[in-house]
């Protein structure tokens, strides 16, 4: 009975052949891998839902893109379709630009602005009407913003964004100074606060907004804020603007949450895929882990029934199991951390601030490992420590 204990055959001993250790090896370098990766995803997919797009993204608002009918000035298009707009019951007010901030076509439009002792830059732009700031939430940090007194005639003025400040005033006030934009002096009359203008993804950069009545443009988006749900004024919306315009034709008709959720739509995508593929390795890791542990346990009845005849107690039977899965998953746990380091750093570029060097991400990944370990030996270990010596000796 001794010589059965001693022989390297026990519970604490337990011997998987290399093939079955190879294989919960590789099972746990992808589950490391992929809950690791879900938990980098998952992370900057809260950070681009935190991030203020140049705009209050909890607006009560209907956004659309317009393309007249008839054949007016676009200014004065805008100006009169929202005027009308603005008198419906439950409208609290109407806006237009060149652009919604996050609706990606268009964002690579560029206006060239000169600066004396600089050189001349291309610098992103948009073309809002006299209320935008104030309806969309867009946040001046400093002078004021666009206004309906901006208009063909009076001075030509701009606002600048806070990075646009950082990079080209050198951090100076510019309020009250000059700048070329397109070979035309505009005044710098406010300071608006940084956001991105094409996705959720892009760094702060330097940004203009000019008065659409004094820099009309050829594409014409509105902004409708209204008091109650936007869902419930999209029709009288519709029938106002075709009332307005027989030959309006409004496309990508949707509220601005509706906005905001396309914007999210690939991060959104991108952890789901992740995360499912994180929880099915897990889950095929735990039933692999379960299978190979109660296997052995079953090849080895006659020596647990033997330690529980000279006295082990099941707390110990237990805790020899639960090491022998321990030891196993240890396996693959520093090749799935460093398989995992070389993946976060491949997509760094896709996600949103998460640093690759950060810790918890690979703490967290080896702790759950850890536990799925556990929970999967659990089951085994608890079936071990249940053996009756005698039924062990009788089997045998």
């Amino acid at each position: 009975m001794t010589e059965v204990l001693k022989s390297g055959q026990g519970v604490a001993g337990l011997g998987a052949g290399w093939q079955r250790r190879v294989l919960i090896a590789g099972q746990v370098i992808v589950s490391v891998l992929l809950f690791g990766l879900a938990a980098q995803f998952l992370q900057s997919l809260r950070n681009a839902a935190a991030i203020q797009p140049g705009m209050d993204p909890y607006k009560k608002m209907l956004v659309m893109d317009a393309n007249p009918g008839r054949d007016w000035p676009h200014t004065t298009w805008c100006e009169q379709a929202c005027e009308r707009l603005s008198a419906l019951p439950g409208v609290r007010g109407a806006t237009f630009a060149r652009r919604l901030p996050l609706s990606g076509s268009g964002g690579g439009l560029t206006v060239r602005v000169e600066m004396p002792g600089q050189a001349p830059l291309g610098v992103p732009l948009n073309n809002v009407g006299g209320n935008y700031f104030s309806l969309m939430g867009t946040r001046v940090v400093a002078g004021r913003g666009i206004d309906g007194n901006d208009r063909n005639g009076s001075p030509p003025v701009v606002v600048v964004s806070q990075q646009f400040v950082h990079e080209v005033f050198r951090g100076r006030d510019p309020l009250g100074e000059w700048i070329r934009v397109a070979g035309q002096p505009r005044l710098v009359v406010g300071v608006a606060a940084d956001g991105p203008s094409n996705n959720l993804h892009e760094a702060p950069e330097p940004y203009l907004y000019l008065p659409y009545a004094q820099a009309p443009a050829d594409d014409i988006a509105l902004m409708v804020s209204t008091a109650g749900a936007p869902e419930a004024l999209a029709q009288a919306v519709r029938r106002e603007l075709k009332s307005f315009d027989p030959g309006v034709t409004l496309t990508s008709f949707r509220t601005l949450r509706q906005h905001m959720d396309q914007a999210l739509s690939m991060d959104r995508a991108m952890a789901a895929v992740v995360t499912g593929l994180g929880v099915l390795s897990l889950l095929l890791t735990g039933a692999g882990l379960c299978g190979v542990i109660q296997y052995l346990v079953s090849q080895r009845t006659r020596e647990i029934g033997l330690r529980v005849a000279l006295g082990a107690p099941p707390g110990e039977i237990q805790r020899m199991v639960l090491a022998e899965s321990l030891r196993m998953a240890a396996w693959g746990i520093p090749i799935g951390l460093a398989a995992l380091g070389a993946a976060v750093w491949s997509v760094r570029s896709v996600v949103l601030g998460v640093t690759p060097a950060n810790p918890l991400t690979y703490l967290a990944s080896a702790g759950a490992t850890v536990a799925l370990a556990l929970a999967a030996a659990w089951l085994p270990a608890r079936r071990a420590a249940g053996v009756d010596p005698m039924e062990a000796l009788r089997a045998e």
